[in-house]
């Protein structure tokens, strides 16, 4: 289940015709439902997880029994968190990579704040943390 979203952010287009005016998504990628929260995120989280376009806002309903949810949730951070593992193994993070990882680990200590444990538990299967001292993602 695929989710179209603007490669540029939070960019949406007006068209305008002769009986109806329309949004449609500036620049569309498709992103799958760990990628995707119908509210609004933290910019610091892009580009791993984005912001619903407005114009899909009329199949809420639809999109919420495919996975999407309306906050950042613990599955959303465990599955950015292993994105950048699984795109970074062996090699060392950049600096705007590991600035993007400090403030995954940083909404994760927030979620985790205001989660119950067995839920945590439940939704936090295998965790990718970063390594302090050599720039890497271990699991």
């Amino acid at each position: 289940s695929c989710i179209p979203v603007s490669a540029e952010g939070m960019t949406e287009v007006m068209t305008t015709s002769r009986s109806y005016t329309m949004l449609s998504i500036a620049k569309p990628v498709l992103v799958n439902s760990l990628q995707v929260v119908a509210g609004r995120i933290d910019e610091e989280l892009a580009p791993y997880i984005n912001s619903l376009p407005r114009c899909l806002n009329i199949i809420d309903g639809a999109l919420q029994h495919i996975g999407v949810c309306h906050t950042v949730d613990l599955r959303h951070i465990q599955y950015m968190l292993e994105t950048i593992y699984k795109q970074f193994t062996d090699q060392i993070l950049t600096p705007n990579d590991v600035r993007l990882v400090r403030n995954c680990v940083l909404k994760l200590a927030d979620l985790l704040d205001y989660t119950d444990q067995e839920k945590a538990s439940k939704q936090l299967q295998m965790l990718y943390l970063p390594s302090i001292t050599k720039n890497k993602m271990f699991p």
